[in-house]
């Protein structure tokens, strides 16, 4: 867990000062390229998700003590999905990483890593960062994107889990009680 709270802290700051290496040509023109070239190299490829992974990843639920409440069994939903059946998975709480997201995807079995996870654009975008968090299916939160995967894809595919919740939750938070801020917000329950 901690390399994706490492990475969320040190990829802005690597890319920035890539950037001006790239630009100052600093220390020597050879020597900045080299220093930027795996942000150059991440920025020209697609990430890709890795269902392999999950398993190498597992230590994760005993080290977050991870359970799952669902109201519909993983049964329901593959059966749902061969009849067309799409659904918004709503999942609580967000973060700038949820854990609770990458544990679920870890745990879940191997046809539900198909279900795309709404992000920010810029997560899918920012070199590095879309690599490392792109292993898990991310997808953007657009509108018109969730548009595009609930109507064209198929079986389990065809849903999207969508973390409710913005910069409130994430910065008014305390230890003591879990908050939703929904006066405000437009669209997912209203």
């Amino acid at each position: 867990a901690s390399v994706f709270s490492l990475v969320y802290l040190v990829a802005p700051t690597y890319v920035l000062t890539a950037v001006l290496s790239l630009l100052l040509q600093y220390p020597t023109r050879r020597a900045a390229l080299l220093y930027a070239a795996p942000m150059l190299l991440s920025a020209a490829l697609p990430s890709s998700r890795a269902p392999w992974m999950a398993p190498l990843l597992r230590p994760m639920l005993r080290y977050f003590d991870y359970r799952e409440e669902f109201e519909y069994t993983d049964a329901e939903l593959r059966r749902d999905a061969r009849k067309g059946k799409r659904y918004i998975i709503a999942m609580q709480p967000h973060g700038v990483i949820s854990y609770v997201g990458l544990c679920s995807w870890i745990r879940a079995p191997a046809d539900f890593r198909r279900i795309n996870t709404a992000a920010a654009a810029v997560v899918l975008a920012f070199p590095i960062l879309k690599h490392v968090m792109g292993i898990f299916g991310l997808t953007d939160a657009g509108a018109g994107n969730l548009r595009r995967i609930l109507t064209r894809e198929t079986g389990v595919g065809g849903s999207v889990v969508l973390y409710c919740g913005g910069i409130a939750e994430l910065f008014k938070s305390c230890r003591e009680e879990e908050r939703l801020y929904l006066s405000q917000r437009r669209g997912f329950i209203k």
